[in-house]
């Protein structure tokens, strides 16, 4: 819950719902594979797990289990990603296939 006075900001645009009302909650923005049902934060236009390009875009269970997590610092070869970035495994409420 917000105090009063205070102003939601968001951290990145794109990977956050923004409530309409004080009661509601930010969830996160991912994407769905339509072809075998994988779930992904932040959202692909790819499905790792199938390779299809059949994605579309879902807000995420705001529960769930974090299994592992980790920063990367170490840029992968021939890759466009920053160096630190971070990786989790987790499994959502209502989304048994996460990522």
């Amino acid at each position: 819950m917000v105090e009063e006075g205070k102003q939601r900001v968001i951290l990145k645009e794109g990977q956050f719902t923004m409530p309409s009302t004080p009661g509601e909650q930010p969830r996160l923005i991912g994407s769905r594979c339509r072809a075998c049902g994988e779930y992904f934060f932040p959202k692909q236009v790819a499905c790792a797990n199938c390779l299809k390009q059949d994605m579309e875009e879902v807000p995420l269970s705001p529960r769930g289990k974090l299994y592992s997590y980790t920063i990367v610092r170490q840029r992968p070869p021939v890759s466009r990603t920053r160096g630190r970035y971070r990786r989790c495994r987790s499994s959502l409420a209502g989304h048994p296939h996460s990522r």
